[in-house]
């Protein structure tokens, strides 16, 4: 009998470590190639817009590997602001994109014209690349931040843009 526990805790112990290196495998990394530089966490303030849309925008890093594939966006802690499209908009590493009204045309109207969907398709070849995300809201919201899941070098990873936004009246008040 105790022959056979011993068996059963042995078979026990090898299916939990299999599940568990299966979970492990599976998950996202946080270590590719997608790294954001930030002094900590902040928001953009901006005035609600009439029609509830921002364009918000995500600095990507000038060094980013050919092939580079963003999946997902998710912003992070939303209250009352919602994202819909996401754009690839090539930029100039010295003039990069915070907020705007969307389409942002008024600070970035050439730079917009060449911006390509950016899920699920491969960044443009540019000097810098950000992200344009298109949120809504129903004249007040916040978001902390901006959890990016993407492809590289045939692994998936994760990354956490720490910059936020605040939309309403008052929103940039003191």
């Amino acid at each position: 009998m105790t022959l056979r526990r011993g068996r059963a805790s042995s078979a026990l112990v090898i299916v939990v470590g299999v599940l568990a290196l299966a979970g492990c495998v599976g998950a996202p990394r946080s270590d590719g190639p997608l790294r954001f530089v930030s002094d900590g966490p902040s928001r953009v303030c901006v005035p609600s817009p009439d029609d509830g849309a921002v364009a918000f925008g995500v600095n990507l890093p000038s060094n980013l590997p050919d092939g580079l594939v963003v999946e997902a966006v998710e912003l992070l802690h939303p209250d009352g602001v919602t994202v819909g499209s996401v754009y690839a908009m090539p930029v100039t590493i010295d003039h990069r994109f915070m907020a705007d009204a969307y389409p942002p045309v008024a600070q970035f109207s050439d730079a917009w014209v060449r911006s390509t969907p950016a899920l699920d398709h491969e960044l443009p070849e540019a000097e810098a690349v950000d992200l344009v995300l298109e949120t809504r809201s129903s004249g007040t919201g916040s978001f902390d931040g901006v959890w990016v899941r993407y492809r590289a070098d045939g692994r998936e990873y994760v990354a956490t843009w720490p910059e936020g936004l605040k939309v309403g009246s008052g929103a940039c008040d003191v």
